[in-house]
């Protein structure tokens, strides 16, 4: 009995590695056909193997790269609201010619999506061509910085691989491709939108041909957008079956340049789509589409707001109507019957923010009963890593939250929403997803309000949206829905301030150089704060309080288990004060300073209450190499106690895009290093600096006072966009900061 089960056994591993080795030759067998496709392609533009004379000292040339994807749909038509899987087919090959060894290193290491249908090709000069075997690839890890040029277009839930690619030489051409697809199976389908893309068709290297191909399927609507150059869309007469075919090609291609400040989807030329599924034209929907068959490339006023409206009508989901029942109760308890605008407004904000920083650690606390420290850790020390404020409580439905407060008390609101800076303006908006949403509180004092970020105060208006055109609407005016176009303004320099103050003091070797420093921050200089400087822990335990957020309301269990919880949240959290003197100490030494001894951080603010607006601490520290004697004196390198400024280096003086920043924004020093007893310093008219223009400024001085140096410095960048051509008058006071830095005073015996 024994032996029969054992050979029915063999038998079942047998016909299973049968079975798997037929499933695995069919799959290979469908692989090599995909791949005979499309290196077997008629497509003359990838049989070129010579490149202009004039491209010929670039590292590489891209001869060729086209996309082409396909829209389709698979199911019956049984009726309205049959089931369908919807589906996306992303083909992209490149022919890329290797021209120097900088070109050989960069390709000798190359990665790719994790798909089967891929294919990599060598062609020598002399014309031979091999195939790469890519059975000894390995897959790279999620946080893996992947080179521009392999990425996709539109395909970004693949992992990628990397294999290396010996005996490249300067003149083989790299000819690769690969095909990604993505189904989403939707029942009672009746309406679907697919991913909306934005891509700058700007590349690494100059391209001789850049091609982009549509597929698309009947019932299917597609938006399209070309700018800064780049092709339109124009429909082919042929159709393949229920398939209509739009293509764009651009030729003779500029290399992207690499320049500090570049807004790419506003500089390089770049295209917005997206493609949509409407089982019956003409039915209603949140998206503004066209004609089927034909491509719609423009949205007026009217129709985004009447798409925003419909949204904003949709019934709210049960997590936005939870938090706006929550967000009532805090308000009428915190403020009573109160009918000021701005204190309801400040108190709603407050609170919505904190959901966003706070409860990511809260609710993390019956996730990992068995490791409590890990599970809090990371939320401890990056309130960003795992709030919830990019799928808890976007922009739609902060929005949606706080109408619903102000409807409630009769304050007037009109909803407003643009298309942030990075991306583009209103006139070129195409895509569903293209607005942020917000809100234009009215009264004698009218004020916008944008979702928050972690330390963000409600006026303090989001970066991305600052000098923008929004759209201004009351979604429940019963005359229509009349819009205004409104600027949103933008902050001054002033406002986006950071002041250090600093002392400085020698040791009797005269080899290490104490600092005390005293830093505020204010306005959007703020932000970058909130992902070191200020942690979670510093606010947890008062909005916790405040906003009623308490552990025994996320998990009710056992109190053995919350003892382990609690002990494992008291350890993260000692970790997480450890961890930013250590961070602290690391941005020190990437402004230029060697530090010798890190010694203490104070908090003063952090910066997120109405009352104490400014983010506030203190640090000390030890520098070494500051002063280096030479012979009876020493040097004192006095400019670089500011820290580290930008050079503009000269292959940099030549502007090829406009200028985009962030924000405006001000940096202010107080300096008093106190000089050692018994010496004096020579040399301080060169720290006296002055240039001012329009675009920013760069001013210093310094004195002696008794026994101390007396330092000013500020630098200011005035606006947030220029044109390329006024870059040399940001190089002015650039250049200036700059040369500040290489000053040196020199300490001499009194």
């Amino acid at each position: 009995m024994k032996k029969c089960a054992f050979l029915f056994v063999a038998l079942l591993i047998s016909f299973s590695a049968i079975a798997q080795s037929r499933s695995e030759q069919k799959a290979d067998a469908e692989a090599k056909k995909i791949r005979d496709e499309v290196f077997g392609s008629s497509d003359k533009d990838f049989a070129v193997t010579a490149v202009p004379e004039n491209l010929k000292k670039e590292s590489a040339v891209i001869i060729c790269q086209k996309l082409t994807q396909v829209f389709d749909k698979e199911g019956a038509d049984i009726g309205i609201g049959s089931n369908k899987s919807l589906s996306t087919t992303e083909t992209i090959r490149k022919r890329i010619k290797l021209q120097d060894k900088s070109a050989v290193e960069a390709f000798s290491e190359f990665y790719f999506k994790n798909t089967k249908d891929i294919g990599i090709l060598i062609e020598k000069p002399d014309g031979r061509k091999t195939e790469i075997n890519l059975k000894e690839a390995v897959e790279v890890s999620d946080n893996t910085r992947i080179p521009t040029i392999y990425r996709s277009y539109y395909s970004f839930s693949y992992k990628y691989k990397k294999i290396a690619i010996p005996d490249l030489q300067p003149g083989d051409i790299i000819d690769y491709f690969y095909r990604v697809s993505e189904s989403y199976f939707i029942p009672q389908v009746t309406q679907f939108a697919f991913n909306d893309v934005i891509v700058s068709l700007a590349n690494t290297y100059p391209t001789l041909k850049q091609k982009i191909e549509f597929n698309v399927e009947k019932q299917f609507y597609i938006n399209i957008k070309s700018l800064n150059g780049a092709p339109t869309l124009t429909p082919e007469n042929q159709k393949e079956g229920n398939y209509s075919i739009y293509k764009m090609v651009l030729e003779n291609q500029d290399k992207q340049h690499d320049e500090r400040w570049v807004y790419p989807y506003r500089s390089t030329p770049t295209v917005k789509y997206q493609v949509f599924f409407l089982r019956s034209e003409g039915s209603k929907t949140n998206y503004v589409v066209g004609e089927r068959g034909k491509p719609k490339t423009s949205i007026t006023p009217d129709e985004a707001v009447e798409q925003i409206t419909n949204i904003y009508e949709d019934a709210p989901s049960s997590l936005a109507q939870g938090f706006s029942y929550e967000l009532g109760s805090y308000v009428t308890d915190k403020l009573g019957k109160e009918t000021d605008p701005v204190k309801i407004a400040y108190a709603a904000y407050s609170y919505l923010r904190g959901l966003i920083s706070v409860p990511a650690v809260v609710s993390m606390y019956p996730g990992y009963l068995d490791q409590p420290y890990e599970s809090v850790k990371a939320a401890l020390s990056d309130p960003d890593l795992y709030g919830p404020s990019n799928e808890t409580i976007n922009d739609e439905i902060f929005t949606k939250i706080i109408a619903r407060v102000l409807k409630n008390r009769k304050i007037e609101f009109r909803v407003a929403f643009a298309v942030p800076r990075h991306i583009g303006n209103l006139e070129d908006a195409i895509l569903a997803n293209e607005f942020m949403w917000g809100l234009h509180v009215e009264g004698a004092k009218p004020f916008f309000l944008f979702a928050p970020s972690s330390g963000s105060l409600p006026g303090e208006i989001d970066a991305r949206m600052q000098g923008v055109d929004a759209y201004l609407f009351n979604p429940i005016s019963k005359s229509g829905k009349k819009y205004e176009i409104k600027k949103i303004a933008v902050s001054s320099h002033e406002q986006n301030a950071t002041m250090e103050k600093l002392t400085v003091t020698f040791d009797e070797s005269m080899e290490l150089a104490a600092f005390n420093r005293n830093v505020t921050v204010k306005g959007l200089n703020k932000d970058p704060y909130y992902n070191s400087t200020i942690i979670v822990n510093d606010f947890l335990d008062t909005e916790m309080t405040e906003y009623k957020l308490k552990p025994k309301y996320i998990y009710k269990g056992k109190k053995d288990k919350m003892a382990i919880i609690d002990a494992g949240v008291k350890s993260a959290r000692e970790e997480a004060v450890k961890n930013r003197k250590d961070s602290q100490k690391a941005e020190l030494e990437d402004n230029g300073f060697e530090i010798g001894t890190y010694d203490s951080f104070d908090l003063v603010s952090d910066g997120r209450e109405k009352a104490k607006p400014e983010i506030k601490f203190t640090e000390k520290f030890t520098v070494k190499n500051l002063i280096k004697k030479a012979g009876p004196t020493y040097i004192l390198d006095a400019g670089k106690i500011i820290g580290e400024q930008l050079e503009v280096k000269e292959d940099e003086l030549k502007r090829h895009y406009d200028i985009y920043m962030s924000n405006t924004r001000s940096f202010n020093y107080e300096i008093a290093v106190t000089i050692p007893e018994g010496y004096k310093v020579e040399g301080i008219d060169k720290l006296n600096k002055d240039v001012d223009n329009a675009t920013g400024f760069f001013k210093s001085t310094a004195k002696v006072e008794g026994n101390q140096l007396i330092i000013t410095a500020s630098k200011a960048y005035k606006t947030i966009y220029e044109k390329k051509e006024n870059w040399p008058e940001m190089v002015k006071f650039l250049d200036e900061a700059y040369k500040f830095t290489q000053v040196k005073v020199v300490l001499k015996k009194a």
